[in-house]
């Protein structure tokens, strides 16, 4: 009924407050507060739901929790227009290869966005305290928006660098 492709928002996951973007090339503003994101899909469905869905080239690892995250803003922006109530949610991973794409659906109930919600809200205040960053599959796995700032992949990236370099 209604599809929008590559839609950033931030999400503030103390204050409830989500708000959409403009960017270009997933280059987000420095919102102190904030997490950013991009669905490649959102749409209303003709039954009124809600699909946000992302297109998977590599592993799928952590993409649920990934589609969670971006429904829990995406339907505080897209509220039905009868009641004023949140929608039903359906997220999509569509994986795709050089044999097809191979999608796969999940319909989260809505106390498992109140829940992931609360979790978010807690880990964001942890981050906030003393919790050291460490390198791991998740950080490309997961698909961190932080990735490209992060103190802990540079020092890794520095050490390969001369690692190669010794080896040479």
């Amino acid at each position: 009924w209604n599809i929008h492709s590559e839609i950033p928002i931030a999400i503030n996951w103390n204050t409830g407050d989500v708000v959409p973007l403009q960017v270009k090339d997933r280059e987000y503003p420095d919102m102190p507060g904030y997490q950013t994101g991009t669905a490649d899909i959102v749409a209303i469905l003709e039954t009124g739901e809600l699909l946000v869905a992302d297109w998977k080239t590599g592993t799928t690892e952590g993409s649920e929790q990934q589609l969670m995250s971006l429904a829990c803003g995406f339907r505080k922006l897209y509220l039905d227009p009868v009641d004023g109530q949140p929608r039903k949610v359906k997220l999509g991973c569509l994986s795709v290869n050089e044999h097809g794409v191979w999608p796969t659906w999940y319909e989260p109930t809505p106390a498992e966005l109140e829940n992931h919600w609360n979790r978010m809200k807690e880990a964001w205040n942890r981050k906030d305290q003393s919790n050291p960053t460490a390198v791991g599959s998740y950080c490309t796995a997961l698909y961190c928006p932080h990735l490209a700032y992060c103190g802990a992949i540079e020092s890794v990236i520095y050490l390969e660098a001369n690692n190669s370099a010794v080896h040479k």
